[in-house]
């Protein structure tokens, strides 16, 4: 099983924030989206969607950066989701975990 390696948070932050940077500097504005299962006010967000092709194709499309939401119960996220995520998009990923 794939391990999410931890870093120092100095080299995590400037490898996000460069991220940005650099779409930032190409004269577009840098967006973070959110790789998000479900909502507790919108119910189910994906509609059938595999949400790792869904990373990919934003991604692909030129997202800097993703977040995935990992809480379960509201969300619908998890690490395992995480992990698949990490895995296959070329781009730095942030873990967003909810407080409910």
């Amino acid at each position: 099983m794939y391990q999410l390696k931890t870093q120092d948070s100095n080299d995590s932050v400037k490898k996000y924030s460069d991220a940005l940077w650099k779409q930032y500097n190409t004269g577009r504005v840098p967006v973070i989206p959110d790789i998000k299962l479900r909502s507790p006010g919108e119910g189910d967000l994906i509609r059938g969607r595999n949400p790792v092709e869904y990373a990919k194709a934003m991604a692909a499309a030129g997202a800097p950066v993703l977040s995935v939401v990992t809480e379960t119960t509201h969300f619908g996220g998890s690490l395992e989701l995480l992990q698949k995520i990490a895995l296959a998009a070329s781009v730095p990923i942030l873990r967003r975990r909810e407080v409910w």
